[in-house]
C-alpha cells in the first residue's frame, strides 16, 4: 500500500503544467482571494452574532457564529 502511494506521488511530480494554464490558475486564485461585499457582510454578521453570544454567555450562539 505504501509503495502504491509512493508511485502515485512520483507520477504526480512528473506532470508538467503549461504556462498558459498556470497563468489562468494564478488569475483565478487572485480573483477569488480579493475581499468583496458578500465576504465583508458575512464577516461583520458573524462578528455581531459572536458578540451577542459572548454577552449572553451562550456557547451555542458562538458556535453558530463560527458556522457563518
Amino acid at each position: 500500500m505504501i509503495n502504491n502511494l509512493h508511485n502515485c506521488f512520483r507520477d504526480f511530480k512528473k506532470r508538467r503544467v503549461e504556462p498558459g494554464q498556470l497563468q489562468q490558475l494564478v488569475e483565478e486564485f487572485f480573483a477569488e482571494s480579493t475581499p468583496n461585499t458578500t465576504y465583508l457582510i458575512l464577516i461583520i454578521g458573524s462578528c455581531a452574532i459572536a458578540t451577542f453570544g459572548l454577552l449572553s454567555n451562550s456557547t451555542a450562539v458562538i458556535i453558530g457564529a463560527m458556522r457563518v
